[in-house]
């Protein structure tokens, strides 16, 4: 039997052999078309009560979806390719080394990472080709479809925050669309950075914080003796976290790698410390939020310092629910009051405003990392 799924990866040849007979995808599909595939897989992985048709799914991945999945590899360079770990979990799920679960876990987070990295490669199409009008919101088009196999996982962080997700996407989709249409670019990359923190934010309100996130509720499990249910749970947030890796190792690896490491399926899930593993992951949004801010005076007097004021601003709003369990309402309220100032600050040029605003955000965000 075939070494468990995370110590094997499709040898390379063999992946160039499937696309030389046709199997990797003979055909584009549309966005919609993409999703609904998607959709279609994971149900079947999915369903209870029977055995999923892992040659049927594996074939049907391959025609369908894996043409795109290696295309948003080929783009980002991931470690071991997302491509690979789909095709691997799918041969291993059928020969019994993973269960139904993980397997299904692992297709169904990898491919919502591929939808995410979609709307990406679509807004980038947008800024490459700006001033075509036309074709520029045709590429925002694309974005909204890919979007659409996202708004489960939206929904489910909803209900479980109390929080509103959906809207701030659609005002970010909107703001962009006028944007395409008024020819201002700085309005659509503003828009853009609050459509995809708020993905980042889905992503992360998945993983981290206590009771919701799969973290503690991992930890839950393991206490209960449950371990199944916690290896299911451990690889679903190893999936999730595939969408915030890469972001997070560019400006926190130590603590990026560490998170990555205990996720990993070949670590014991029985070794997770849900306390522990939280204050890592809320140190690395801490040190990217204070990076986006550095990167806005570094660029000041041009529109990336707003771009970027933007961005440190929403990954406060990322670690809501852990800023307000450390803070308080109130002080979370004024926390994103001077960020949102800092941000305005930016756009209007007032840098002695900016700094002293952003060093009560950097005190504040240094608290609550620690």
């Amino acid at each position: 039997m075939r070494r468990v799924w995370l110590q094997k990866v499709l040898p390379a040849a063999t992946a160039a052999l499937l696309a030389w007979t046709g199997l990797a995808g003979a055909a584009e599909l549309a966005p919609e078309q993409v999703v609904a595939r998607y959709d279609s897989l994971k149900n079947a992985l999915k369903a209870t009560g029977q055995r999923p048709d892992y040659a049927g799914i594996l074939a049907a991945y391959q025609k369908d979806l894996a043409e795109l999945v290696q295309a948003r590899d080929a783009e980002a360079n991931p470690a071991t390719s997302h491509h690979e770990e789909i095709v691997a979990a799918l041969e291993a799920g059928a020969e019994g080394a993973l269960s139904q679960g993980v397997v299904a876990n692992i297709f169904d987070k990898l491919m919502q990472k591929v939808l995410f990295q979609s709307i990406r490669h679509e807004l980038n199409e947008v800024v490459s080709q700006w001033g075509q009008t036309e074709k520029n919101l045709e590429e925002l088009e694309e974005a909204q479809a890919f979007y659409a196999g996202l708004k489960g996982t939206l929904e489910k962080r909803e209900a479980a925050y109390g929080i509103d997700l959906q809207s701030v996407v659609g005002a970010a989709f909107s703001e962009m669309e006028a944007a395409i249409k008024g020819g201002d670019q700085l309005q659509f990359q503003l828009g853009r950075q609050l459509l995809d923190k708020t993905l980042m934010k889905t992503f992360y309100l998945a993983i981290g914080p206590k009771e919701n996130g799969y973290l503690y509720k991992i930890a839950r499990a393991v206490a209960e003796d449950r371990l199944d249910d916690a290896r299911t749970m451990q690889a679903e947030a190893w999936a999730f976290y595939q969408s915030l890796y890469p972001y997070l190792r560019r400006h926190s690896p130590q603590n990026a790698e560490h998170v990555l490491a205990k996720l990993d399926l070949r670590t014991d899930v029985r070794g997770i410390d849900a306390d522990a593993l939280h204050r890592f992951l809320v140190q690395a949004f801490a040190d990217v939020a204070e990076h986006e801010y550095e990167a806005s005076f570094a660029n000041w007097g041009t529109p990336r310092a707003a771009i970027t004021a933007l961005e440190g601003a929403l990954f406060v709003s990322l670690l809501e629910p852990d800023l307000k369990a450390a803070l308080g309402d109130g002080a979370y309220q004024a926390l994103v009051s001077d960020a949102q100032a800092i941000f305005e600050a930016a756009k209007a040029g007032d840098r002695p405003l900016a700094e002293a605003k952003f060093q009560a955000v950097r005190y504040l965000l240094g608290q609550v990392a620690r």
